[in-house]
């Protein structure tokens, strides 16, 4: 998709309207039947650029083998973050900060031991009281003699008074809660609300496991309800799969409300001896503890528009989950989207080729590992997600780049309007994209932001880690566009415009977190003539005006709300 704002000009001799520019996003606007396109980029595209980034000093540092969102721990409005380095094995937190956060950590883990094998931290408000807890993982080994001998734990730390506690309130240690002969070795541990009740269930899906020195792949997944009984010592309730997989590090879990019914739903993708499957318990009255180890529905992935990697999220705006899924070896390989609001349900659409709302052609471009996508850095209302394609630079042939797609009602179309290459960051080349983090507001200007981050960037593995700005790009240090920020009742810096005196073209860019966002535009002449006018998308953040058949002068522009009262109003030069 590309969001697109439109002013109009009025012309006083025949009263017409006329349609101008195009700024940075447009919603797609496709036939309700499948589209098939080739990816193509925005000729208007958004060159995306860190504004906080943390790199290895020595070879083997491997910073960035860990990241990921912790809340905000320190009560204001800004999303704070972490990173994992391997030579220390220590996370790093960061408070969110404006313009930008300080790359001096808030707060460090030390653990002696800790794991990387969980690559990002567990936030999770388990109680159901407010009271979030931070997770990292750790290890201790059962037999100091054998360094493969090792069991997984997981520190709950209590977040209080603006800081996260040093002495952890909650252990997961099944082989010390359970059986001291199990060795439970997870693929991932995240919180998520699955039952509807007060309070984050702690969600631990495995693959592999030794039980009495007996190595099993069979997986596993367990669940621990949230609640004022929340406890970690032994699991809720637990779904053994029917089958032994082939491939332990592709045990995938996504779960979600993806038939739009308000329950939380379940997707197991994974490799078994006879084939790839995708497998689907779906939400119901008493979900996920009369979930059984069958599944409601399993389908085979090969022929089908589907892979062991998905990404989900709300690409059409309907509230409810979307997937999408790259496949290399289709008759037109590519991205196959399938969209909830297009009257198909998981619970029996086909996933077939054809049965794609979308199809994004590409042999180079795919879905990253770990399914990251580009969260609401083109729309601060949250509604359209962007779909993230990684594949080789354009601009390095040592490096990878970034496609984002906008979402719109008919979802993502085949321009992408967002686009990160390290080297055109400033970044040396190299592998920046292991982890595809999307994250909240962390530097203040009321949009989204995205954390990347790879532990085998330059050399002998230094390691990176970054934050995305999301939102318009506001060029203020580019002295030759005069920038001019427009106070309202609400912030000094509420809206943007450049350059000022123009020529040919004004760009307004607003901020994502205000209470009254921009609606409507007008533009009047110095008689108080109108000269233009136009709607705007909210959440878009960004519109421009094309004047280049308007003669010099003095304008004035109003910036209406939502509910159509004036929120700004500023004087514009135009020169020729």
């Amino acid at each position: 998709m590309t969001l697109t704002t439109l002013i109009r000009r009025r012309q006083r001799a025949t009263a017409a309207l006329v349609l101008l520019s195009v700024f940075h996003f447009t919603l797609s606007e496709l036939a309700s039947s499948q589209v098939v396109e080739e990816i193509r980029a925005n000729p208007e595209l958004w060159t995306l650029r860190s504004i906080w980034r943390v790199t290895g000093v020595n070879s083997g540092d491997q910073v960035g083998s860990g990241i990921g969102s912790v809340g905000r721990i320190n009560g204001d409005s800004l999303e704070d973050f972490a990173y994992r380095s391997t030579r220390t094995g220590y996370w790093y937190v960061f408070f969110g900060g404006s313009p930008a956060p300080d790359t001096t950590a808030d707060w460090i883990w030390e653990e002696e031991r800790s794991s990387g094998e969980l690559t990002h931290p567990v936030v999770g408000n388990f109680l159901g009281t407010g009271q979030h807890h931070i997770g990292f993982q750790s290890y201790r080994r059962h037999d100091p003699n054998n360094s493969t001998d090792v069991c997984f734990i997981l520190y709950l730390y209590r977040v209080a008074g603006g800081t996260i506690e040093t002495e952890a309130e909650y252990s997961w240690d099944p082989g010390r809660t359970m059986d001291t002969t199990w060795r439970i070795f997870p693929n991932d541990m995240f919180a998520m609300n699955v039952d509807g009740e007060a309070g984050d269930e702690l969600i631990v899906p495995f693959s592999v496991s030794v039980r009495e020195k007996v190595r099993s792949q069979v997986g596993e997944i367990w669940l621990y309800k949230g609640g004022a009984d929340f406890q970690v010592d032994q699991p809720t309730h637990v779904i053994v799969d029917e089958q032994a997989n082939t491939k332990e590090d592709e045990y995938r879990l996504y779960i979600a409300d993806f038939d739009g019914d308000s329950f939380a739903d379940l997707i197991l993708t994974a490799r078994y001896a006879d084939g790839s499957k995708l497998k689907l318990w779906f939400g119901n009255e008493g979900s996920p503890w009369n979930w059984t180890n069958t599944p409601d529905r399993t389908l085979f992935i090969d022929g089908l528009g589907l892979g062991r990697q998905l990404s989900v999220a709300d690409f059409d705006g309907d509230r409810i989950v979307d997937i999408a899924a790259s496949v290399g070896n289709a008759p037109e390989p590519g991205t196959y989207i399938y969209l909830s609001s297009k009257g198909k349900s998981v619970r029996d659409r086909s996933f077939n080729y054809s049965d794609a709302d979308v199809e994004l052609q590409s042999t180079q471009y795919q879905i990253p590992i770990g399914g990251g996508h580009g969260g609401y850095l083109a729309d601060s209302s949250g509604r359209y997600a962007m779909l993230g394609l990684i594949g080789p630079s354009k601009y390095d042939s040592h490096e990878p780049m970034l496609l984002l797609f906008g979402g719109g009602k008919n979802g993502p179309n085949g321009t992408w309007d967002a686009e990160y290459a390290p080297s055109r960051d400033g970044v040396t080349p190299g592998p920046v994209m292991q982890h595809i983090v999307p994250i909240g507001d962390c530097d203040g200007d009321g949009w989204a932001d995205l954390l990347l981050s790879d532990d085998d960037w330059y050399l002998f593995d230094h390691g990176i880690a970054m934050v995305i700005a999301g939102g318009p790009e506001i060029p203020t240090d580019d002295t030759t566009l005069s920038v001019r920020a427009i106070a309202t009742e609400e912030h000094r810096g509420a809206l943007h415009i450049w350059p000022n005196p123009m020529r040919d073209k004004l760009q307004i860019v607003w901020r994502g977190d205000l209470r009254r966002l921009p609606r409507r535009l007008t533009i009047h002449n110095a008689l108080g003539e109108l000269v233009a006018e136009g709607e705007v998308e909210p959440g878009v953040g960004a519109a421009r005006w094309e004047s280049r058949d308007t003669p010099s002068g003095m304008y004035l522009l109003t910036v209406y709300d939502t509910k159509g009262e004036v929120l700004a109003t500023t004087e514009v030069i135009k020169v020729e």
